[in-house]
């Protein structure tokens, strides 16, 4: 048995790195304005957003935004499963202009399915405000302008590690939000773009509260084709957990509510769709061909994933 896991993984994992795509990669290794340099102004006072050779400096009560196109549009099928995310080392050198906490809070990057000077529909929304202490704290949210927060308060003038993938699949997405690695936080909601195009940049609020004064590094965009999933792409929550991985003909979940569960194959089709509950957990899948599947479950708005294998 942990043979064929083993070799689950590397397949994966091989067409993993032969699929992915980087649509963005920029280390802002130039000295200047970045409306001059591969990116597109479409609000705010023009020239403002600067580079100094190694980052992208966001000054407190600026309030130009920027944007920069995809190499490729990243199409989208709803009826898939889809994934864009993208990853950038963050340093705040002070509480300065950020929202206090327990505010709202400000979003400062996201991604969108438009490009170019007019853009207005944002998603994967990347929230950030002060903590409790003399850190600050980051949110996530699918397309509001409220984010849900991490409860984990982030030293400032320190580099930190930000991972944000959204997804999308059923008509529904997930934006997802990894901090140096550790627990994931989720912003689920009912829309489902069909493209994104671009990653922008924004600065927002007065100089005492707003997106304040943030840092932006090594700023990369990956694209992943429905039918290739990461051997990451597996969330977990406390509400609803799938547990048998090994299947015959039946998945059997432990649930605290009503869900809704989802079944891919390796293409990306949903083969199955089916609904659970703390008093009927269980989902028979004896007509489904043997293989490997990606299992998904909403439930309160979170969404959860797991790979299986069916013998």
């Amino acid at each position: 048995m942990k043979k064929i896991f083993t070799l689950l993984s590397l397949t994966s994992m091989f067409f993993l790195a032969n699929a992915q795509t980087q649509v963005v990669n920029e280390t802002f290794t130039f000295n200047g304005a970045l409306k001059d340099n591969g990116w597109v102004r479409h609000s705010g006072t023009t020239g403002q957003l600067s580079a100094d050779g190694s980052k992208v400096n966001l000054v407190a009560n600026n309030d130009e935004d920027v944007n920069k196109a995809f190499s490729t549009d990243y199409v989208i099928n709803p009826a898939e499963l889809n994934k864009t995310e993208y990853t950038f080392t963050l340093n705040v050198p002070s509480q300065t202009g950020l929202a206090a906490s327990g505010a709202g809070g400000y979003y400062f990057l996201m991604l969108s399915s438009q490009s170019g000077t007019g853009i207005n529909a944002y998603f994967a929304r990347l929230f950030i405000r002060k903590g409790t202490g003399t850190g600050y704290v980051l949110g996530i949210s699918n397309n509001s302008s409220t984010g849900v927060y991490s409860t984990v308060e982030l030293p400032v003038a320190t580099d930190v590690s930000v991972k944000v993938a959204f997804s999308v699949s059923g008509g529904n997405s997930t934006s997802t939000l990894t901090i140096n690695n550790g627990t994931p936080i989720t912003s689920t909601s009912a829309i489902a773009p069909t493209v994104l195009k671009s990653v922008a940049i924004r600065q927002d609020g007065g100089a005492t509260a707003g997106t304040g004064n943030v840092s932006i590094d090594n700023l990369v965009v990956t694209t992943y084709p429905s039918s290739v999933l990461a051997t990451t792409d597996v969330i977990k929550s406390k509400n609803i957990f799938l547990k048998n991985s090994l299947v015959d003909n039946t998945l059997s979940f432990q649930t605290k509510g009503n869900a809704t569960v989802r079944v891919y194959n390796t293409n990306g089709q949903l083969v199955k769709t089916a609904n659970v509950s703390a008093q009927n957990a269980n989902v028979n899948v004896a007509n489904l061909p043997k293989g490997n599947y990606v299992v998904t479950a909403e439930l309160n708005g979170e969404t959860v994933s797991q790979k299986i294998l069916k013998k």
